[in-house]
């Protein structure tokens, strides 16, 4: 998998996007009906994390993380990012 680097991006940038991305994974499994514990199975990630992201709580998340779950639950999603 690929990785990115965020240094050039500030901290505000990186929290706005990751909170954009979490808002679209509580949107997928609001949508498919999903628990916490199916969209955790269906991601590949603990149900914990999924907790995290269902919640916001940004510090516990990496753009890696939160990108590659919405890669598996919404392959076509897309994101522009401004810096």
């Amino acid at each position: 998998m690929k990785r990115y680097s965020y240094r050039q991006c500030s901290e505000e940038k990186i929290n706005e996007t990751k909170r954009e991305v979490c808002l679209a994974i509580r949107r997928v499994a609001m949508r498919e009906g999903w628990t916490q514990r199916q969209l955790a199975y269906y991601c590949g990630a603990s149900e914990s994390r999924m907790g995290h992201a269902v919640r916001q709580e940004l510090d516990q998340l990496t753009l890696d993380q939160l990108f590659r779950y919405l890669t598996i639950l919404y392959p076509r999603y897309r994101l522009m990012i401004a810096t």
